[in-house]
């Protein structure tokens, strides 16, 4: 310190006249005894310490700063020598688009004071033009506002005013954004095309209707026990016209509606349409659709987009963003079939023809819904159902589509246990009333009384499917008003 003083002297005479003040840091030598005895004998000679523990108000330390975060964090170094070729490296760049630090508080009431000492000092007329005070101003009260409030501020502005470290920081997350966004789309893309690629299972059925190469004669519509108890083999080889199955599993009538439809517009109109019954038939879809995983690779189809819209508004969100479909709407991590199916794979094959036998026994799920439902059990009839229901048959009239609605066979003490049935049966006759399409009701078929044909109480297993779609197709082939021209007669050596 006093070496750097006597530089001082020696370069301007008249500063040992008088008064000067300087603002240095807190390192140990700027007090050392020596220095202390120097500037006892200039009394003329002021010197202000920044605050103890406050490097960063030293520029120089700023910058050291920046080394460390972003030439010496988190990097790996062999030796010395390259932790030094590293750092040397950084200050060239560096100092190829340098800015200085630049000390942005606003005066403070500290600095106000001052200049009311320092217009005390004399000599102020000559040492202390206008300009240097302000200097001096500017750091003091900086430095104490500093003190208080933080680091100081590294600028470059552009032309419109902006740091231009900030305009490289933003262009480089806008890159990494698009970078990911194009990565999503990319990867959102694949998986869809996988899905779509999958000859078998679930998605195996919708891809053959949403691909037109289904165009059945006989088409079974319906929930999950229409995919459950119809068996398109059987119906084909018994009534010799070509059928197909697109019951949806835990699907309403709104979205067997919306099937439907998407079958319609990508197929030929089959001559017959079997639409199960169910006692929720007059039910639609609420607090969000059954497995809305499924869906994700269809949404383009204008069917489901507007079903699913009715159900859930935010359905778009699966449409349009990249991945939010399978991220947030695929609970059954399709999206894995997806990334395999892209790749040639397939899942093992449980839909025959769109349908899917279960082989599972006699489970104890009615008894536990008994035990919940002592005084037995009401199906809402919903007027949006309804609609929805005279809607499938509007449709199928308009477009000269027959059509025969089944109640498939129920475990018999499931019907005494549904209080509201007969309404329920009541509607399905007005529908007939107003249409023209039949039901039939294997509700007292021998089918029905036996707990061994059945998976749980609204579900056949594949052997009561089997013997259920046996009589069904027998039915179809005899029934004069159906006028299934082309069916062949049912042969028992056939079924051998």
């Amino acid at each position: 310190m006093a070496a750097l003083i006597t530089k001082i002297l020696a370069r301007k005479p008249k500063a040992a006249t008088h008064w000067s003040v300087r603002v240095v840091d807190n390192y140990a030598t700027h007090k050392h005894p020596k220095v202390r005895a120097w500037l006892a004998r200039r009394p003329r000679w002021h010197i202000h310490f920044t605050p103890t523990s406050a490097p960063w108000l030293n520029q120089v330390e700023r910058f050291f700063a920046l080394i460390t975060q972003r030439a010496i964090c988190r990097g790996l170094f062999e030796s010395t020598t390259d932790l030094v070729k590293k750092i040397d490296r950084f200050i060239r760049i560096y100092n190829a688009n340098s800015c200085p630090f630049v000390w942005t508080p606003p005066p403070t009431p500290s600095s106000r004071n001052l200049s009311d000492f320092v217009s005390e000092f004399p000599g102020q007329n000559t040492d202390f033009s206008k300009q240097k005070r302000c200097h001096v101003l500017e750091k003091t009260g900086i430095a104490r506002a500093m003190a208080k409030n933080g680091e100081p501020e590294q600028r470059c502005s552009a032309a419109n005013g902006a740091p231009l470290w900030a305009l490289r920081g933003v262009g480089k997350l806008a890159c990494f954004a698009c970078l990911v966004l194009l990565l999503a789309i990319l990867f959102n893309a694949l998986i869809t095309s996988g899905l779509r690629r999958i000859n078998t299972s679930s998605f195996g059925v919708w891809n053959r209707i949403v691909d037109g190469t289904i165009n059945a004669e006989i088409v079974i519509s319906g929930s999950s026990r229409a995919l459950a108890h119809y068996d398109s083999r059987t119906i084909e080889e018994r009534t010799g016209l070509t059928a197909f199955n697109i019951g949806l599993n835990g699907s309403q009538t709104d979205m067997q509606l919306a099937r439907l439809k998407t079958y319609l517009l990508h197929n030929k109109k089959p001559s017959l349409l079997i639409h199960n019954l169910d006692l929720f038939s007059f039910q639609t879809t609420h607090g969000g659709a059954y497995d809305p995983g499924q869906y994700v690779p269809y949404l383009q189809e204008p069917p489901i987009y507007a079903a699913l819209a009715r159900i859930d508004p935010d359905v778009w969100k699966a449409r349009f963003l990249p991945l939010y479909g399978y991220a947030a709407e695929d609970l059954r991590f399709n999206w894995i079939l997806g990334a395999m199916g892209f790749f040639g794979w397939n899942p093992p094959e449980d839909h025959f023809l769109g349908f899917r036998p279960r082989s599972s026994a006699w489970t104890e799920d009615f008894e536990r819904f008994k035990a919940m439902n002592p005084d037995g059990v009401r199906f809402e009839i919903e007027a949006d159902g309804v609609k929805q229901m005279e809607e499938l048959l509007r449709l199928c009239k308009g477009q000269g589509i027959k059509v025969i609605l089944i109640y498939s066979p129920e475990y018999r003490e499931m019907q005494t246990f549904t209080t509201n049935r007969a309404q329920i049966f009541e509607r399905f006759g007005e529908l007939t009333y107003r249409f023209g399409a039949p039901v039939w009701d294997y509700s007292s078929s021998p089918i029905s009384a036996r707990r061994e044909n059945f998976h749980n109480s609204q579900h056949l297993n594949a052997e009561g499917a089997m013997t259920f779609s046996k009589d069904l197709a027998e039915n179809l082939a005899a029934d004069p008003i159906l006028g299934l021209g082309a069916a062949r007669p049912y042969r028992k050596e056939k079924s051998q």
